[in-house]
């Protein structure tokens, strides 16, 4: 059985990532989490080190990169990690990154999540089967043809399409009818809010073919979420098992979307608290109330996910609150940016969000029976 002391995490980033460290290129997005994941590992007194696919020699060790107590980043031969702490967003089953997941299952490294990303049709499809949270979930679809979608149309004012596969809202298209049989339709791309009309279904399915192409998406009917000034609000959770693998919420923030925009990604964003009580004015009573129902709603959801997926060591979850005050579950996500919870919450909280998994993989290394 592993030591703390001697227990080796290794981080699974980009090539892109790597090389910008060793030309001590600190611009990139997300730098900050390099730094904060770093310090936590010498809080924890692990040794944790980042790499890309293409630093794994003959699956047998890693060139990796580690920051030294000054903060300078240096590369340095490792042996393979005892846990792998997945923080790549590549989904290609046929790229190098994943024939590198799969040897390190072959060899029965430990992960900290049990996947890397989920795919939103299968999760929608499996999650309906669990009677305990099917009730979060709005109606969703696999596309399967045209004549499906225009019933889907019809039935709902309100239509979002999301890509199977993707991340930021990058591939989710809002749909809308309008007046003469029309469509309107928005999305939101490299920071900005397209919004454009079709005049008949056909003009919007060629629309829809061009923004998708090939790749498969689901059908998923609107929420009518809170809004304040136009701006659509939901809320993001950052669930995380600790050092005892005990499941606990680190954070849930609420996000105000830009003005008119179908997603919330681009947000600013308050504590779960300060939202409640500030913008919306509920009494303290009223706080602690939706906090109880988030909390067996978010605990419930976690653990649905677990049992169809397999254990995980953290999971950022979405949903919303509609103007009725019923709770929709949105979408899981493996690889949380946690970007809302550093805009919301103090400096310790942060920290702690990247702790927690370093110390939740010295857990499942502390519990392995070999």
């Amino acid at each position: 059985m592993a030591t703390s002391d001697s227990i080796i995490i290794g981080v699974l980033v980009t090539n892109r990532v790597i090389n910008k460290l060793m030309k001590g290129d600190h611009s990139m997005r997300g730098y900050d989490r390099l730094v904060q994941l770093s310090r936590a590992a010498k809080v924890a007194n692990v040794t944790l080190y980042f790499f890309s696919a293409k630093n794994v020699f003959f699956s047998k060790a890693v060139k990796g990169m580690v920051m030294d107590e000054q903060g300078v980043w240096e590369k340095k031969l490792f042996p393979l990690p005892d846990v792998l702490y997945d923080r790549l967003a590549t989904r290609d089953t046929k790229s190098l990154s994943e024939q590198i997941r799969r040897e390190f299952d072959r060899k029965g490294i430990k992960k900290i999540n049990s996947i890397s990303y989920f795919n939103k049709g299968d999760v929608y499809t499996s999650l309906l089967k669990n009677e305990k949270v099917n009730k979060y979930l709005p109606e969703s679809k696999w596309f399967s043809d045209e004549k499906e979608l225009i019933t889907f149309l019809k039935r709902h004012p309100k239509v979002y399409l999301k890509a199977a596969r993707g991340g930021r809202g990058r591939s989710v298209l809002c749909i809308e009818s309008i007046e003469s049989n029309g469509y309107q339709y928005k999305y939101f791309r490299d920071d900005h809010l397209f919004t454009g009309e079709a005049s008949d279904f056909h003009e919007l399915f060629t629309f829809i073919q061009q923004f998708f192409k090939d790749r498969p998406f689901i059908m998923q009917k609107g929420i009518n979420l809170l809004k304040i000034e136009n701006s659509n609000i939901d809320f993001r959770a950052e669930l995380q098992r600790n050092g005892e693998g005990n499941l606990g919420i680190t954070g849930i923030t609420a996000r105000t979307g830009v003005k008119n925009s179908p997603i919330t990604t681009h947000s600013s964003a308050y504590t779960l608290e300060q939202f409640f009580e500030k913008v919306l004015y509920y009494r303290p009573e009223e706080i602690y109330l939706i906090k109880d129902r988030f909390q067996t709603f978010l605990y419930d959801m976690y653990e649905a996910i677990e049992e169809i997926y397999g254990p995980f060591g953290e999971i950022g979850i979405d949903f919303g609150l509609d103007t009725n005050g019923d709770i929709w579950f949105i979408e899981p996500n493996a690889k949380s940016a946690k970007v809302s919870l550093y805009k919301a919450y103090d400096q310790e909280t942060y920290f702690q969000a990247f702790l927690n998994p370093i110390e939740y993989a010295k857990f499942i290394m502390k519990s392995d029976p070999e």
